[in-house]
Formats: structure tokens, C-alpha cells, sequence
């Protein structure tokens, strides 16, 4: 494909610009929908972030960025429990929805697989032992943990590749 440059010159000649007259065509469609894919994502990303902290604020006995604790498996209907109960009080509580995709997202952390890992038990919203962590339980968190370090891995040798072609 051949690429057309039209140039601006001053009157003696001299080249003052240079301009690619496909760089200013509007965006395609499908840049545009891979732009708001993007958005989308992030303004989701926020949202679960959100939620995830309104959770370490309610329950700070068992969510925690630093130190996160195994969570009582199931612990969604117990924090829905509660949403019904304080609902009147409260008027900016996340929605269901919202809350168990913060809690996909806190309990796929890095940090929170290998509490799984080094604890024996899990907790309920209260802090206290609810369960014991089985063994079978271990072992999936091994093998996610062993996933994301791969990914992270990759990503590094990615962004090395990007810096090297970039010298």
C-alpha cells in the first residue's frame, strides 16, 4: 500500500510540514469499539476495586489488602445476609453483582492464593475460623499461583523484547 504525503512549503521552498492524509481519516469502527472495550473494562475495573474496598472497610476482620485471610467458603450469602439487613442504613452499598465479582477479584490475588497456601484454616466475616482449608483447595491455589507466574513471566519477556527493539 502506498502511503500519500502531501507537503506544505514556505515561498522560498523550504518544507514546513509533512502530512499523512490517512491520519487524519476518522477512526474505523473497530477501533472505536476496541477504544469503549477498553473504557468499558476499566470503568468495570473501578467498580470491582470499589466494592472490594467497601468490603475491607465493613468487614475488616476478614478482608485485608496486606494480610488477607482465606475467606469461608461461600461467604457471599453471608454478606448478602447482611446487605438485607442494613439495607435502609446504608444507601451506598455495592450491588450483588458487584460484590461477587470483588470477590473473584480478592480471592484471585497473588496475595490471597498463598494465604490459602500458608493458613490452615478459613474465616468468616466476623475473623473467626469457620473451616479447615482442604487439601484438594491447596493444591488449585498452587496451580493458579503457578498460572499467574507464568503470565507475569511472559509479560516480563514481553516487555523486554518492546525496550530492546525500542534501543
Amino acid at each position: 500500500m502506498v502511503k500519500l504525503m502531501s507537503t506544505i512549503q514556505d515561498k522560498d521552498g523550504i518544507l514546513i510540514s509533512q502530512k499523512n492524509p490517512e491520519a487524519s481519516k476518522p477512526q474505523s469502527q473497530e477501533n472505536k469499539k476496541n477504544l469503549h472495550n477498553i473504557k468499558a473494562h476499566r470503568q468495570r475495573l473501578k467498580s470491582i476495586r470499589k466494592a472490594t474496598t467497601w468490603l475491607c472497610k465493613t468487614f475488616p476482620d476478614s478482608f485485608s489488602w496486606e494480610q488477607p485471610k482465606p475467606l469461608k467458603r461461600n461467604i457471599q450469602h453471608d454478606i448478602y445476609a447482611f446487605l438485607t439487613k442494613v439495607e435502609v442504613e446504608h444507601y451506598n452499598q455495592p450491588s450483588k453483582t458487584l460484590i461477587r465479582n470483588a470477590l473473584n477479584y480478592y480471592t484471585g490475588r497473588y496475595a490471597y492464593l498463598k494465604a490459602t497456601l500458608s493458613q490452615t484454616h478459613r474465616t468468616d466475616l466476623q475473623g473467626k475460623e469457620a473451616e479447615e482449608i482442604c487439601q484438594t483447595h491447596k493444591d488449585y491455589a498452587q496451580v493458579l499461583l503457578q498460572q499467574k507466574q507464568a503470565a507475569r513471566k511472559k509479560l516480563k519477556e514481553k516487555h523486554k523484547t518492546i525496550e530492546k527493539s525500542k534501543s
